[in-house]
């Protein structure tokens, strides 16, 4: 009896002992988003109940959204994620060109993440209270640009910006 005693003592303290391993290993190596070549693009991270991706231009840190990856029968992917994008954005030109209005954000910096074609640029406000900008065309990512001569829109001028899939290419994965 007091070996069976003594060898359940011990099948009990490695237990404990792997558990814990298991528990340190979790809380020492956090879940990394990574690009299409493998690169760490950082820690998996959580703001505004969205993951993403914390960036930092200047003293201006925001987190940018991902999302999983969808194909053209609109099924989601087990593993690959893209950059969350703007579907729509006013500008101040009337042909969507220069920087566009912020005028919707993520992350602790006001900022938004724009997709045309493989490129996504992110986009940091510049610093101040929101003010009205008039715009004078649209950008629907799916339709393309519409002039809209002369309406006001809410939002801050652009005060940075970083083209982040230059650096960090899609698609996206995560993992340890």
């Amino acid at each position: 009896m007091k070996p069976s005693l003594m060898g359940a003592l011990l099948l009990s303290v490695v237990m404990t002992a792997v558990a814990d391993e298991s528990v340190r290993h979790l809380r020492h190596h956090p879940v990394r988003v990574f690009d299409a070549n493998g690169h760490v693009v950082g820690d998996l991270t959580i703001f505004g109940a969205l993951n993403g991706v914390a960036f930092t231009v200047g003293n201006a840190t925001t987190v940018v959204p991902i999302e999983r990856v969808q194909d053209a029968s609109r099924r989601f992917s087990a593993t690959d994620f893209r950059w969350v994008a703007a579907v729509g954005v006013s500008f101040a030109s009337s042909d969507c060109s220069g920087d566009p209005i912020l005028d919707l954000t993520n992350g602790p910096h006001a900022t938004f993440a724009l997709r045309r074609g493989n490129v996504v640029t992110l986009y940091f406000a510049a610093e101040g209270a929101q003010r009205v900008f008039t715009a004078n065309s649209f950008l629907d990512t799916t339709t393309g640009c519409q002039q809209r001569p002369g309406f006001g829109v809410e939002g801050w001028a652009v005060g940075a910006t970083r083209v982040i899939s230059d650096d960090h290419p899609e698609p996206l994965t995560i993992g340890y």
